[in-house]
C-alpha cells in the first residue's frame, strides 16, 4: 500500500488531463463540423467524463488523507493532568541497589495482561510509582511520553515535544515529574527533557536543555538535583526545583574532554557521584555532586556501560568490549567491586562476555545478567553462588522481586528464575526474536517491559498484590 500512494495524485493528474484536453484543446484544434460533432459527443458522454473528472480531483485528497494517515501519530490520549508521588523512581531501576521493582511478590504464572502502542518501539525501560507506569516509545525517529495503569492498561497521559526524536534513555519519576534525555548514539544536540504531566499542556514540557552530544544515559534526581550523562559533552548537574530561571539551571558541567563517553546512568551517594566512561574513557571517576571536582579516577582496562550499583561498602559493575549490537561475541568481560571512596578494587570476577546490564543487589547478594545469556548470582567476596544459562543473548537487566528473577532474551522471552533453585518456573513469549534492550519492572505484583512492538504487562499478580 505504501508503495503505491505516491502514484496516486499521478494518476488523477493524468485524468484531469485527459477531461481538460477532450474539452477544450481538441475543441479548439478542430474545424466547425467537427466541434458540432464534439458537443454532441460531450452531450451525450457528459456523464462519464464527469466521473473521470471527478476521479481525477478526489484522488489527490485521497492520497494527501492516506499519507497522513501513515504518517502522522496515532490520535493522542487525554490529557487529564496526573500526579506522581514525588521521588518515586529517582535513578535507573528505580534505587541504586538496581532491583527494578516496587518491592511486590512478582508473579509466578500467567500471560499477556495488556499491550499498549503497538506501533511504537520502546528501547528504555519503564519507570513506576503507585499505580502508574511510565515509558518512552519511538516510531521512526520520533518519540513520545506514555503512561499507563498498570492494573487496567488504560493509557491515562501521553506528552513530549513536538520534535522529541528516538530516545534511548529511560525516564525517572521525582517531584511530580518525569525527567528523560534524548536519542541514540549518533544523535547530535540531544536533550534532557522534564516533562509535567500535571500541567495538562499538549507537550507538558517544564524544561528542556539542549546538549552538543547524545543522551542516552538514565538521569538520577538526588538532593534537589539532576544528574545526566550526555556523552562527549560530559555530565551535567541542573537544579530540579523550576523556581530557578531558565539560564540558571545549569549548577555545573564537566567537558567531554575529561569525561569522554559517558552514557551509561549515573551513582549518585554519599555526595558522589559515579560517572563510568565507554570507548575512549575506560574509567570509573568520582565527582563531587556539590561542585563536579573530580575526587578519583581508576583506569580499567575495558570501557564501562553498566549501571554502577551500590553493593555492601563498595561500587559494583560491569565491564566489556561490546555494545547492544555486538556484546554477546565481542569479546570477555568482567565485573568489579571498587572501594567507594579511593575507586581501588576490591575484588575482579571475569565474566564469558560484556556486562552492560546493571547489577540488582538483593540483601549480600548481586544478580547480574551477561550478554551471552548468563545469570549468575555473585556474594560480596566476588564468587559465584549460583548460575543460570539462557540459550539467548540477554542484552536487559533483570529485575529482582523477593524470591524472583525476570530476564528478558534476544528471542524475546520473558524467564522467571527462582532466585534460590535459579530454575525457570514461569516463562511468557512477549514476541519474535529481535532488538529486547528495555528491562523488565516488577509492579503491582506483575511484569512491565518495553519490547520492539508496543508496551506490555504481563503474569497474574500473586494474592495481596
Amino acid at each position: 500500500m505504501v508503495a503505491i500512494l505516491p502514484i496516486l495524485p499521478a494518476i488523477g493528474s493524468l485524468l484531469w488531463l485527459i477531461v481538460v484536453l477532450i474539452s477544450s484543446g481538441v475543441f479548439l484544434a478542430f474545424s466547425r463540423r467537427c466541434q458540432r460533432q464534439l458537443v454532441a459527443f460531450l452531450k451525450s458522454q457528459w456523464r462519464g467524463l464527469a466521473v473521470l473528472a471527478g476521479i481525477g480531483m478526489t484522488l489527490p485528497a485521497i492520497y494527501s488523507i492516506s499519507v497522513r494517515a501513515l504518517t502522522e501519530p496515532s490520535p493522542k490520549s487525554p490529557r487529564s493532568p496526573i500526579a506522581f508521588i514525588p521521588e518515586g523512581w529517582p535513578t535507573s531501576r528505580g534505587s541504586l541497589a538496581r532491583l527494578g521493582s516496587d518491592g511486590t511478590r512478582g508473579p509466578r504464572s500467567g500471560g499477556v495482561n495488556w499491550v499498549g502502542r503497538r506501533d511504537y518501539v520502546f528501547f528504555s525501560s519503564p519507570a513506576i510509582c503507585g499505580k502508574y507506569v511510565v515509558a518512552i516509545g519511538s516510531r521512526g525517529d520520533s518519540a513520545r511520553c506514555f503512561c499507563w495503569d498498570v492494573v487496567t492498561g488504560a493509557e491515562v497521559w501521553n506528552a513530549g515535544p513536538g520534535d522529541y526524536r528516538m530516545t534511548l534513555s529511560s525516564p525517572i519519576l521525582v517531584d511530580g515529574r518525569i525527567v528523560c534525555g534524548e536519542g541514540v548514539h549518533h544523535t547530535p544536540r540531544a536533550r534532557v527533557v522534564c516533562l509535567d504531566p500535571a500541567s495538562g499542556h499538549e507537550e507538558g514540557v517544564a524544561w528542556e536543555f539542549a546538549t552538543t552530544s547524545h543522551v542516552e544515559c538514565t538521569p538520577a534526581f538526588d538532593n534537589g538535583r539532576v544528574y545526566v550523562a550526555a556523552g562527549d559533552d560530559g555530565v551535567y548537574c541542573f537544579e530540579g526545583d523550576l523556581r530557578h530561571p531558565a539560564d540558571q539551571r545549569v549548577r555545573w558541567h564537566i567537558s567531554g574532554d575529561q569525561l569522554p563517553d559517558a552514557e551509561t546512568a549515573l551513582a549518585v551517594h554519599a555526595g558522589r557521584v559515579y560517572v563510568g566512561l565507554g570507548h575512549g574513557g575506560n574509567a570509573m571517576v568520582a565527582l563531587s555532586a556539590e561542585t563536579g571536582h573530580e575526587l578519583s579516577r581508576a583506569a580499567l582496562p575495558l570501557p564501562v556501560f553498566s549501571p554502577p550499583a551500590i553493593f555492601g561498602v563498595g561500587l559494583l559493575i560491569g565491564l566489556g568490549p561490546g555494545n547492544l549490537v555486538n556484546a554477546p561475541t565481542a569479546g570477555a568481560g568482567e565485573l568489579r567491586l571498587l572501594d567507594l571512596a579511593t575507586l581501588q578494587t576490591r575484588w575482579r570476577l571475569p565474566t564469558t562476555a560484556s556486562v552492560l546490564s546493571a547489577p540488582a543487589v538483593v540483601g549480600h547478594e548481586a544478580v547480574i545478567c551477561v550478554a551471552d545469556g548468563h545469570v549468575l548470582v555473585v556474594d560480596q567476596t566476588g564468587n559465584v553462588r549460583r548460575q543460570w544459562r539462557s540459550p539467548a543473548p540477554i542484552l536487559t537487566s533483570p529485575a529482582v522481586s523477593l524470591d524472583m528473577i525476570y530476564c528478558v532474551d534476544a528471542e524475546g522471552l520473558l524467564v522467571a528464575l527462582d532466585l534460590q533453585r535459579m530454575e525457570p518456573v514461569w516463562q511468557v513469549r512477549l514476541g519474535p526474536s529481535g532488538l529486547y534492550v528495555s528491562s523488565p519492572v516488577v509492579a503491582r505484583g506483575r511484569v512491565v517491559v518495553g519490547t520492539p512492538e508496543g508496551f506490555m504487562c504481563v503474569g497474574t499478580s500473586p494474592q495481596g498484590n
